[in-house]
């Protein structure tokens, strides 16, 4: 078409296409659809007929208005396919968006319309303009055999009917198999399958059915064989897109004298398509017959919401049969509610995202941020409430990516589908991209909630009771009930009483009731309540004791040092040292204070620093710890950390929580001394200090460099347990303790202290321990493991996030 400088539209080449496939015998029309493409034929169809319709270019839908514009006609239900059906049809060409108006005003098409099917009646013509035509189908469903059906209405032009149809509208019937009245049971004819073979069946279940068991039993066999069992029933709340819950996709693995049951959750009164075909892999022949018996239990709400102390009641009935039934409940997920903490519009490319009629596509980035407090990893699932479809999408992208505190992906997604992703214990933030060519609706979407899925490590359940009065006095719990047919009872159900990990008031607790055998038959939301309140008679008491000049000189000294937090906040270094300064002459012996002054001086030093810069750093982070060391009465400290602490008032509480406190403080300024003096020493595994430094500042009292670290380290150990500390204590731990084992010359050691961290799954990536091990490859001679360390460096630790 190109070489011969014919014009041409996407309608036209792909009326050209359909018109001129050829049809292939055996195979479904909904699996091949007008048949395979023939490339010779499309082309001499597209140049005989170019020039000879009016509506060669254009475009003509027809959908069913009735049916949110259905694009098709499916007719599948008992109560659609149990005489004639009629609908309204409405075809409408679409022009361009830049076609001229004189060629609307031209566009006017007799056309002749064509069912392929006897059982599908259409009027004769119509005439078909620019704005639409309507019409009515008829479909006599009555004398039609059991299974499915297929036909096409086809319109062509009257003036042109070598062209083709101009329009497609697809009808298809599923005329299912019916179970008398009073009945509940059926079974299928017998069939003989071979690899690849395919049996389906279509059934309306039975009013108020809920399950539904199959039975395999095969006849004569020999060996193992493998048959795939696929159930489906359409219904109207599922999206198109996403599994529905009364779906089963089964592999039953038959063997001799013996058979496979399995259960489906149904709807009653809906079709279900049962789809029965051997594995192709599992080779012989095989003849099974199938039998298929419903059962009933219906539920008064598909969602039991649980929000306070007060039992709720769900009304149970077996209209269909007498059922005796189990009853468990299962809660799995905690579902937590977050807003975005910032958000953006703007133009990704304005040449490239650039619509017709200099429409521009704008972007939005909403950011959520979120923890993990669990040690273990945990599953998280991001649900935002989007569109469940994609193509038919109103937005244009529905984009998600988790980063971890180091800027590192750690999962993505879309907001067609869940996705899980499993996260260590840590602070995350989660980045949602939306695109739409009005900003106004962007603008919208900026409070946006999203839904976070938190898989629970330990499930939790519901109670159930037989009565009310038994629920509120948690009395004898009910698991098993039997029920008459047509008879009603209501059971009742409480929330857990465990404490769920992780969960705070407005949480929500995501699960589902087992009702018989079907898994799911009511989902359950149960809102956590607000914490208990604590007695704070004792916390009165106790302050009573303090006098008014006490309290205000404690006060006003706790005013004081929030005030010097925020100029260490607010970057304010020169009114932090000098302010500073003046609270250490009042409060030489406060620990808070001399903590907060060391928080300013003890960070980091960047690739710029000199190395004066860098001994003048080291050494005023040493000098607060000297302060802090003196602050502190260890003695009194361990004392009180040696004897078991008998907590029964309150003025016992608030001594613990004090020590408690103090140790805190003091382990970390003794790894900040660690720290410090290992910057200052030559870089592992020498144990030799930098020229000119100085310790005496730090209290080293003319000891040797190497006997002032170890009496350091043996200071950190007698206060250090591990399992009482936080992780980034223990990275920071780890990193002194291993390069105070490398200056020993025990690299072993050290090594397998880093990687017990490096494999924890407690917090995340320490780029403090990668660069521990690089250094070890590198003293070591491990090239290889050096250049994987350096790789893992990049990947964990990124200049920044990723973009979408």
């Amino acid at each position: 078409l190109l070489s011969s400088s014919r014009t041409w539209t996407p309608a036209s080449i792909r009326r050209v296409i359909q018109n001129s496939a050829r049809k292939v015998e055996g195979i479904e029309p909904w699996a091949l659809g007008p048949g395979l493409l023939q490339v010779d034929e499309a082309f001499q169809h597209f140049t005989s007929h170019q020039e000879q319709s009016i509506a060669f270019d254009v475009p003509v839908d027809v959908v069913v208005p009735a049916r949110d514009d259905a694009r098709g006609l499916y007719l599948r239900e008992l109560s659609e396919v149990s005489g004639v059906f009629a609908a309204n049809l409405f075809a409408c060409p679409k022009f361009h968006e830049e076609c001229d108006n004189r060629q609307k005003v031209a566009f006017e098409v007799n056309v002749s319309l064509k069912s392929t099917a006897s059982w599908c009646e259409v009027p004769s013509f119509m005439v078909l303009n620019a704005s639409g035509k309507g019409f009515e189908v008829r479909v006599e469903t009555s004398s039609l055999a059991v299974g499915a059906h297929f036909c096409e209405v086809l319109g062509f032009d009257s003036d042109c009917p070598s062209l083709g149809p101009i329009f497609r509208f697809p009808v298809t019937v599923i005329k299912p198999i019916t179970i008398p009245p009073g009945s509940f049971s059926l079974s299928l004819p017998a069939q003989r399958f071979l690899p690849g073979t395919i049996d389906r069946h279509f059934l309306s279940v039975p009013t108020g059915a809920t399950w539904a068991e199959f039975t395999v039993k095969p006849k004569e066999l020999e060996g193992n064989h493998m048959l795939v069992l696929h159930c489906l029933q359409v219904l109207p709340s599922s999206p198109v897109t996403s599994r529905n819950p009364t779906e089963l996709d089964k592999y039953l693995r038959l063997k001799p004298f013996s058979h496979v049951t399995e259960r489906v959750s149904v709807r009653g009164g809906v079709t279900l398509e049962v789809c029965l075909c051997k594995w192709w892999a599992s080779l012989g022949e095989i003849e099974v017959d199938i039998d298929v018996v419903f059962h009933g239990v219906e539920v008064s709400s598909e969602i039991l919401a649980i929000g306070s102390a007060e039992p709720v009641g769900l009304l149970l009935s077996a209209p269909l049969r007498s059922e005796s039934i189990s009853l468990s409940s299962k809660l799995t997920h905690l579902r937590k509610l977050l807003r975005p903490n910032k958000s953006t519009i703007n133009v990704r490319s304005p040449e490239r995202d650039l619509l017709p009629n200099s429409r521009q596509i704008y972007e939005m980035e909403l950011s959520y941020s979120f923890e993990q407090t669990e040690k273990e990893m945990v599953k998280v699932t991001p649900r935002a409430s989007m569109f469940e479809v994609l193509y038919d999408s109103p937005l244009d992208s529905q984009l998600w990516m988790i980063f971890d505190s180091n800027s590192q992906l750690m999962g993505c997604g879309d907001g067609l589908h869940s996705y899980e992703v499993s996260l260590p214990k840590g602070k995350f933030s989660l980045r949602l991209q939306l695109r739409h060519d009005s900003k106004s609706l962007l603008d919208s979407l900026k409070s946006l909630v999203l839904c976070l899925d938190i898989a629970l490590a330990k499930e939790t359940s519901c109670k159930a009771f037989a009565s009310y009065g038994a629920a509120i006095t948690n009395g004898e719990k009910l698991t098993k009930k039997s029920l008459v047919q047509g008879e009603r009872v209501r059971v009742f159900f409480t929330a857990p009483s465990d404490k769920i990990a992780g969960g705070k008031p407005g949480d929500v607790l995501l699960g589902s009731i087992a009702c018989g055998e079907v898994k799911s038959a009511c989902k359950v939301q149960v809102l956590l309540p607000p914490e208990e309140s604590k007695d704070d008679q004792d916390k009165e008491d106790g302050s009573k004791k303090q006098t008014l000049e006490e309290r205000k000189a404690e006060q006003l000294r706790d005013a004081k040092v929030k005030i010097l937090k925020s100029l260490r906040d607010d970057k304010m270094s020169a009114e932090f040292e000098s302010f500073a300064q003046e609270l250490r002459a009042e409060y030489p012996k406060h620990v808070p204070l001399l903590k907060e002054i060391l928080s300013k001086r003890d960070v980091e030093g960047d690739s710029a620093e000199t190395e004066e810069q860098k001994k003048s750093r080291c050494l005023a982070a040493l000098e607060v710890t000297s302060w802090i060391l003196e602050a502190v009465d260890q003695q009194e400290l361990a004392a009180h950390n040696g004897l078991k602490q008998v907590k029964d008032d309150q003025e016992s509480k608030d001594k613990c929580k004090e020590m408690d406190k103090l140790k805190e403080i003091l382990i970390d300024a003794l790894l900040c001394r660690v720290e410090r003096l290992q910057e200052l020493f030559l870089p592992a595994p020498s144990a030799e200090l930098m020229p000119d430094v100085d310790l005496r500042p730090a209290g080293s009292q003319d000891k040797s460099p190497g006997d002032f670290l170890k009496e350091t380290l043996d200071n950190l150990n007698q206060w250090w347990t591990a399992s009482d500390q936080k992780f980034e204590l223990q990275v920071r731990y780890t990193s002194v303790t291993s390069a105070a084992k490398r200056r020993q010359g025990r690299v072993g050691g050290a090594l397998e202290d880093l990687l017990k961290v490096m494999k924890s799954n407690e917090g995340p990536a320490s780029k403090k321990i990668v660069t521990e091990l690089e250094s070890i490859a590198d003293q070591m001679g491990w090239t290889h493991w050096k250049l994987y360390y350096a790789n893992l460096k990049q990947k964990l630790f990124p200049k920044k996030s990723l973009p979408f």
